[in-house]
């Protein structure tokens, strides 16, 4: 019981951290704050700090050990500053909407909902061979101390796999099971797992958000959906992941990261206050190909279609402009996959 506590209350506390962190962001780029989408970006903006500090790591080969305490410094500092900017600066209040008797049936029942699928992607015994190989690869990180050096399943005759060591999430968990002495999967399920359902929820919250205004309608939208991922087994789905892989990367991959997209270039289509939204989709290209390698061709295809939709409605050569900027990030990633892939650029071990 006391491993299971301490693995929810890492939960609890990284959704606090995401939080505090997308709400700074919002507060900054004076968009319209809601727990929801703060939270959503907030996660975002963390890994993308994560893999500033995990990328020098990998390529100097320093150890696990190294990384762990300069992110959990770096972590805890901003984390400190951003609750001064928010509450000494008196930048924003928390408004939560006032729940009346009538909304709090259906949050009741959303909260339960979220709940309960928390409980049964955690509870599910899935394991193929990716799933085995990801845990395998955090393990051997524990036993090892070091980060896809020397024991890397994923290691090539002349050195590591970009594919795989561009990609901190995995690396992060590592460092959560390291420190607070957890099992490999329990960290990955509870942590892991459920951070990508909460958040994934959340994201819908705010998709529903856009047609809806009563959270008694947005409430219902969302448990709607969680009752809609109980039926994964028909059809091979994203539901998949998020009931038996959502502590994967692609777990996050179709569950967090594509809709974040869909759900800033709806308001990017919308809103007038774009320059303070493209910030929201930088900050998701940075973080995604960190989160999910599997992302390196999806998320700039995504930007791509839906830059160019709006871009065709607004005629603004400044959308062009935003766009080229959004896909520097994954142009770094795309390079260094590919030249590692032919052998131009080498990690040794």
């Amino acid at each position: 019981m006391e491993l299971f506590a301490v693995s929810f209350s890492l939960l609890f506390f990284m959704m606090i951290s995401f939080y505090c962190f997308g709400t700074t962001v919002t507060e900054l780029l004076h968009l319209e704050h809601s727990f929801t989408f703060d939270t959503a970006s907030g996660a975002f903006v963390f890994f993308s700090l994560f893999s500033f500090i995990y990328l020098p790591c990998v390529f100097f080969r320093n150890n696990l050990n190294t990384l762990g305490l300069v992110w959990g410094i770096i972590w805890i500092l901003i984390l400190i500053l951003c609750v001064s900017f928010l509450l000494k600066g008196k930048k924003y209040r928390f408004s939560f909407s006032r729940i009346n008797r009538e909304d709090t049936f259906n949050v009741i029942l959303l909260m339960l909902a979220v709940a309960s699928l928390v409980y049964y992607s955690c509870r599910s015994n899935y394991c193929g061979w990716d799933t085995a190989a990801y845990m395998k690869d955090i393990q051997r990180a524990l036993e090892h101390g070091t980060m896809y050096q020397d024991w890397s399943p994923f290691r090539q005759d002349d050195g590591i796999s970009l594919k795989y060591a561009l990609c901190s999430y995995y690396m992060f968990l590592a460092i959560l099971a390291h420190f607070f002495h957890l099992p490999v999967l329990l960290t990955a399920k509870v942590v892991g797992g459920g951070t990508c359902i909460l958040l994934s929820s959340m994201i819908i919250y705010s998709i529903a958000g856009e047609y809806f205004t009563d959270i008694r309608t947005k409430a219902s939208v969302t448990i709607l959906w969680c009752l809609f991922n109980f039926f994964y087994i028909s059809i091979y789905t994203s539901s998949t992941f998020l009931m038996e892989r959502a502590y994967e990367g692609k777990g996050w991959c179709a569950n967090v990261i594509i809709p974040y997209f869909i759900l800033v270039f709806y308001r990017l289509y919308h809103q007038e206050k774009e320059n303070q939204l493209w910030m929201c989709v930088l900050i998701g290209a940075i973080a995604s190909n960190s989160i999910s390698m599997s992302m390196i061709v999806i998320a700039p295809v995504m930007c791509t279609i839906m830059s160019g939709i709006i871009l065709i409605s607004r005629r603004d050569v400044l959308i062009l402009r935003n766009w080229i900027i959004c896909m520097i990030p994954f142009g770094i990633y795309f390079l260094a996959y590919f030249l590692n892939s032919k052998r131009l650029i080498i990690l040794m071990s």
